[in-house]
């Protein structure tokens, strides 16, 4: 979770990522929390694929083909669908990792 920060009485978080405030601490919990860890997550997954794959472009034609040990899905849809270690995991095994 990213750094909190005292404003006029109330709590904001600071997006570790982008440095900008995304919410309130309340409405983080309750709401805005999922949608952080998701595109962080996402944003983790690409940047892991982009060093693997030696490319920024060949990462996203990676990212957006379906793959069979995905179980027919892209890797972008199977971090949508929580499957982000798994993701991580298929690129480490291909990298010999």
């Amino acid at each position: 979770m990213g750094k909190k920060v005292t404003t006029k009485g109330s709590i904001a978080v600071r997006n570790a990522t982008t440095g900008r405030f995304v919410g309130d601490a309340y409405a983080l919990r309750h709401e805005a929390a999922p949608a952080v860890t998701a595109t962080a997550k996402d944003t983790m997954v690409k940047g892991i694929a982009a060093r693997m794959t030696g490319s920024k472009a060949a990462a996203e034609r990676w990212y957006d083909k379906p793959n069979g040990l995905l179980g027919g899905r892209t890797p972008k849809r199977a971090v949508k669908d929580g499957d982000s270690d798994r993701v991580v995991g298929l690129l480490l095994n291909v990298a010999g990792q």
